[in-house]
């Protein structure tokens, strides 16, 4: 009787005392995730500054499209952030803008790009194979201790983005999934013209990527020429190429300023204009707005001026851009009034070419000035 009430309070007192244990823990962990992301921010304000307001310009778009997403973070995020700077004009985040394509947040990224849907099923996919790694031989739970890394550095980073730690994924996707006899998925239940099928499907997935790539090279070699000799523009192959790879934003941005920077500009506008629906950034913006300026298109021109400058309000070009676009039609009060934003906007970093701005502004109010006294 004495034996089976004790065995009756010591696993009363076990039960109780792993609670209090899994409470202390938990709250350790939470404690601990606070205080190294109170240490991160002390050390790099900014940079924790500029995710949170790349946070906030997502949350506020995922609500147009919840369930299916926008498509491509990188062909809308910086047109989202000028919207955003628009509808807050004073916001002291402007400090901390600037060019960017990722989310610093994997799950933000999959929700803004594939809504609520692609959300569930991302979760789903991540919870079934950490279950199964739980289950699965000490190899199988060594994988999914490494992708619960990935994950945790996803939530303020952009590892899926990167294609050397993607196939890393995979892989641990894979050997997760084979725990268990998942070998015999191949081995009995498959039978052989399935793996005669499989065998030629990846046979033509290597001849695909292994053709890509050397388009790729060809292409990236016609660029680096085509940088100093104006030759290879006329001849045809990178137009050639262009048609290919117009869907690469990396190669059509190249071979838009390539013929920009050789003054082909009328060339240069649609792939330009290309190259900004894959990828928008404030520098883009301006190129198109010289291109429309150069072709007489002003008020065009000075559109492009100006939504580069909502998307990264602390960048000086668009305003100078707007400065010299006002001045050379002869709208000097406008000029004035962009020459007065070049001398009292706040810069990130002042340069040599912000100083250069800066120096034809204070000219022009100076030589205005004096005229109108």
């Amino acid at each position: 009787m004495l034996s089976a009430w004790g065995r009756t309070v010591w696993k009363n007192f076990r039960c109780r005392y792993t609670g209090v244990s899994l409470f202390l823990s938990g709250c350790a962990v939470v404690t601990g995730i606070i205080g190294i992301g109170y240490g991160l921010y002390v050390l790099r304000p900014a940079s924790v500054e500029g995710r949170y307001l790349i946070w906030r310009v997502i949350a506020g778009a995922v609500g147009e499209a919840p369930l299916l997403g926008h498509g491509a973070l990188s062909a809308s995020y910086m047109l989202r952030q000028a919207d955003w700077f628009m509808n807050h004009p004073d916001s002291l985040y402007a400090m901390v803008a600037d060019n960017t394509i990722y989310a610093f947040n994997e799950f933000l990224r999959v929700l803004y790009e594939c809504g609520i849907v692609g959300l569930l099923l991302f979760a789903g996919l991540l919870t079934a194979v950490f279950c199964r790694a739980v289950k699965g031989d000490a190899a199988s739970r060594r994988a999914g201790a490494l992708l619960v890394a990935v994950m945790c550095f996803g939530l303020f980073g952009y590892p899926l983005s990167d294609v050397q730690i993607t196939g890393l994924v995979i892989v641990t996707l894979g050997r997760i999934a084979g725990s268990g006899g998942g070998h015999r998925l191949w081995s009995g239940v498959l039978p052989s013209s399935g793996r005669c099928a499989v065998i030629v499907v990846l046979a033509v997935f290597l001849f695909i990527c292994t053709e890509q790539y050397i388009g790729g090279k060809h292409a990236d070699r016609l660029l680096f020429r085509a940088q100093t000799d104006l030759s290879v523009l006329s001849e045809g192959r990178l137009s050639k190429a262009y048609q290919h790879w117009r869907g690469n934003p990396d190669f059509v941005l190249c071979y838009g300023k390539t013929l920009y920077n050789h003054a082909q500009y009328d060339k240069a506008l649609p792939v330009l204009q290309q190259a900004a629906h894959l990828k928008p950034s404030s520098r883009l913006l301006c190129d198109i707005g010289d291109c429309y300026r150069h072709r007489g298109d002003y008020r065009t021109a000075e559109s492009s001026y100006r939504l580069a400058s909502w998307m990264i309000p602390t960048r000086i070009l668009p305003h100078y851009r707007l400065f010299c676009l006002y001045r050379d039609e002869g709208m000097e009060a406008e000029a004035a009034g962009q020459a007065e934003r070049l001398l009292t906007m706040p810069v990130k970093v002042v340069n040599t070419s912000v100083l250069r701005y800066r120096h034809q502004a204070r000219l022009f109010l100076s030589h205005y000035s004096s005229q109108h006294k």
